[in-house]
């Protein structure tokens, strides 16, 4: 399990990073002018990221690519005496989608700023992949943001720039598409049960789960018959839910479950519970195996240090069986470096061991 990658990047990119559902993220996500567009067009989803890679615990990006195939265009064809129309085939255009994904509960003041920079980088490809390239295709930038807190900051990016006024033209006017994920409704939501259920589960990954919110998230889940594919779909969004939420709000499910039957759910959701118990319990036995690793290899240095000491503190002075008791006692590497250093130059033993009873 990759626990290193933030919760909601895993549930994000594993729902959405298919063709089909993406093209179902972007219905949930545009306008209805965006839709009709969009309506029969070939989908792609690009697997680069334009995020920084410091920045991608607190950010995720997807590229939708959308191809039409243009309008025919019609031509007219002198002959006979009058014109004749013929169809001429029109060149296959793009609208692409950001979709920028939060991952931080709180809003973010630069997020306009981010997604410009993002959106000239996908610029900057397309023209370095396609020198014919004449114009440049539309990018519909979208902020899709789970965080509880109640977004504050500009959208506009040109409001970010100290002193600009509306009428100023050399400042770009830029403003995302903002979404936030917490204010969908489970019955205005549409598309596949995939798409659905990864965004609710997106919705309560940082919203509380209360009975009704379970209910929810739970019917969403069943509202076709369980398949060995749709089954494995639901294995992370299971695992992200017990990685994020309180206990509590795991038995809420698990009683919404009993409940209404699904015993599936209850099966995994204990199931991949226990699961997670396991590998704390085995990544905690795998620490401390580590620590006792490091903390041997550290009694092996100081060990060393000690042995050091004595043996260069014999060749100068007469040392004590108490002077070598001193010695071995000492568990601190700097003051044994220190008298170390002072037994090169040092006129008396008193002034190397002074070092060590400090």
């Amino acid at each position: 399990m990759q626990r290193s990658i933030p919760i909601y990047d895993r549930v994000f990119r594993h729902a959405f990073d298919s063709p089909e559902t993406a093209a179902e993220l972007a219905d949930n996500l545009l306008p209805s002018r965006y839709r009709r567009r969009i309506a029969g067009a070939a989908v792609s989803v690009s697997a680069e990221s334009f995020v920084e890679s410091d920045l991608r615990g607190r950010f995720t990006d997807l590229l939708i690519e959308f191809r039409m195939q243009a309008e025919p265009r019609a031509t007219v064809v002198s002959g006979g005496g009058r014109g004749r129309r013929r169809s001429r085939g029109g060149d296959d255009h793009a609208l692409y989608l950001y979709v920028l994904v939060d991952h931080k509960s709180q809003p973010e003041r630069w997020v306009s700023f981010q997604l410009l920079r993002y959106i000239v980088s996908v610029w900057q490809r397309l023209l370095r992949d396609n020198e014919r390239l004449r114009r440049l295709p539309e990018i519909v930038p979208v902020v899709l943001y789970h965080g509880s807190s109640t977004w504050h900051y500009p959208l506009q990016f040109s409001e970010l720039v100290e002193g600009v006024s509306g009428g100023v033209q050399h400042i770009p006017r830029f403003e995302p598409l903002f979404v936030d994920v917490g204010a969908m409704e489970a019955d205005a939501l549409h598309g596949g049960i995939r798409t659905v259920v990864a965004l609710l589960v997106l919705k309560y990954l940082s919203r509380r789960i209360d009975e009704q919110a379970a209910a929810v998230l739970l019917d969403a889940m069943h509202r076709e018959a369980l398949t060995p594919q749709l089954q494995a779909f639901y294995e992370p969004l299971y695992t992200a839910l017990l990685e994020a939420k309180e206990e509590e709000e795991i038995d809420l499910l698990l009683a919404q479950a009993r409940r209404r039957r699904y015993s599936d759910s209850e099966e995994a959701l204990m199931t991949y519970g226990e699961q997670l118990r396991t590998e704390g319990r085995q990544e905690g036995r795998a620490q401390g195996r580590q620590q006792g690793r490091e903390e041997g290899r550290e009694e092996g240095r100081l060990r060393e240090k000690r042995e050091v000491l004595v043996r260069l503190l014999s060749r100068r002075f007469a040392v004590s069986a108490a002077d070598q008791r001193l010695i071995e006692a000492s568990d601190d590497a700097g003051l044994l470096d220190e008298a170390l250093d002072e037994v090169v130059v040092a006129e008396s033993k008193e002034a190397v061991l002074a070092k060590l009873r400090r």
